[in-house]
């Protein structure tokens, strides 16, 4: 009863929060309709099974409450989460340095490289997976052995979406048909990965960089009842797609796996667990770690920056092993300790048991603290029209669902290179352009 009772208030908490954020017209792109979206279309329905169809865990995370402990864990880290975001901007004070105007035309060419680099890297890693026809048709892409040169150049190629932002924001800005048509044709790569590989993740990436792109410089937005059926259209394709994308890594049938696509099984097996490994790491998890404490207490953000960025077949996998900090038991460790199993490989750990494992549960604030930076950041960039905030805006918006449906420490991680290579470029042209003198910002 009292796992009912806390799924229905997540439900509608996240609900709540959700559509209150869609009353304003940006409302679909800023952090509470993003946060709480995230829960609303993948940690809710992936929870169903456990509260409503139990028994297929061991008996143990039953009696410690383990289902009862997540759900709690969730409605802290959204209630924190929202909390952090409604407080009045954190004041920024008198700028100590002028803030450089930015040559939107020098602007768009460093787009333009960054998109050239980007497709240079994805270029090398078709090559590797046997070139573009094995890579987009024949599930090449999935062959791979992901460790040394693929991993490199999947770095490589993530610089083409920034470089998307910057050739999208300075055309919108200072635009001509050369420009359009330029920007247009560097975006024939993503559309093929969400096409033909069924990627979620561009896909929400590219949208949201079309969108927050036309919101800070055109004042365009989509209207709220278009908001609310592109998330649930949304909520839908994140079910559907890895059926498509199953099947077109077997026939090359683009057509063929739409209409193959079984609808209602595909939400079934979603809502009764098939496909929530996430969830049993986070309903295990929690007891797991309360029976036997092995908290991070914060190291495993840098852990988890180790991970991403130190590259091991460069600089050796023993010194990249040595650079981090040893915490005590992995999560194999603690699950076959407590219950006898082990984490489903290739799962997510979800936000919120990331969270916990930092800090128990006062780890819900760490998403009170990422709700306070993005309610500055879109303050400089709406209320400021500051346009390295609208950059970092731009680019970043994909890691609020990632902080909750994989890692918040992924989601900190992965920042690190939208947000070092939108800066390297605004520094890079401070000095050869006249300087705005700030004002007090509020």
């Amino acid at each position: 009863m009292m796992a009912k009772f806390l799924f229905c208030l997540l439900l509608g908490l996240s609900v709540m929060f959700m559509l209150n954020s869609l009353r304003r017209r940006e409302g679909v792109l800023q952090f509470p309709a993003l946060f709480a979206g995230a829960f609303v279309f993948s940690i809710v329905p992936q929870l169903v099974n456990h509260v409503f169809y139990p028994g297929h865990l061991p008996l143990r995370v039953y009696q410690d409450l383990g289902v009862e402990s997540g759900l709690l864990m969730c409605i802290l880290c959204l209630v924190a989460g929202i909390a952090g975001y409604r407080g009045e901007p954190m004041a920024a004070g008198r700028l100590e340095r002028t803030v450089p105007e930015i040559d939107v035309e020098r602007l768009f060419w460093a787009g333009v490289v960054l998109c050239l680099v980007g497709i240079w890297g994805a270029a090398k890693l078709a090559a590797l997976a046997g070139g573009w026809k094995e890579q987009f048709l024949e599930g090449g892409h999935y062959a791979l052995e992901w460790s040394g040169a693929p991993v490199i150049w999947v770095y490589v190629a993530k610089l083409l979406p920034l470089g998307l932002i910057l050739c999208l924001n300075s055309t919108l800005v200072r635009g001509c048909s050369w420009k359009w048509a330029l920007t247009l044709l560097m975006m024939l790569y993503p559309l093929a990965v969400i096409v033909f590989l069924g990627r979620r993740e561009m896909t929400f990436d590219l949208t949201l960089i079309l969108l927050t792109s036309l919101w800070f410089h055109r004042r365009w937005a989509p209207p709220q009842w278009l908001s609310l059926s592109v998330m649930a259209l949304g909520g839908m394709f994140i079910v559907l797609v890895p059926y498509y994308r199953s099947y077109v890594n077997e026939t090359g049938n683009i057509k063929g796996a739409i209409a193959q696509v079984d609808v209602r099984a595909a939400i079934e097996a979603y809502a009764t667990g098939e496909r929530a490994e996430g969830m049993d790491n986070l309903i295990i998890g929690i007891p797991a770690r309360q029976a036997y404490p092995s908290f991070f207490w914060g190291t495993g953000f840098w852990n988890k920056i180790v991970a991403y960025w130190v590259p091991g077949q460069i600089v050796g996998y023993g010194l990249k092993q040595r650079l981090m900090v040893e915490v005590g038991n992995e999560d194999d460790d603690v699950f076959s300790r407590y219950c006898g199993l082990t984490c489903q490989y290739g799962s997510y750990p979800t936000g919120p048991y990331s969270a916990f494992c930092e800090f128990w549960f006062p780890g819900c604030l760490l998403y009170f603290v990422m709700g306070r930076f993005y309610r500055g950041l879109w303050h400089l960039a709406e209320n400021r029209q500051h346009l390295g905030a609208q950059l970092i805006c731009v680019s970043c918006a994909l890691l609020i669902p990632m902080a909750v449906v994989r890692s918040i420490q992924a989601a900190f991680a992965t920042c690190l290179l939208p947000v070092g290579v939108l800066v390297s470029v605004l520094w890079l042209t401070r000095d050869r352009y006249p300087v705005l003198v700030s004002s007090e910002l509020q």
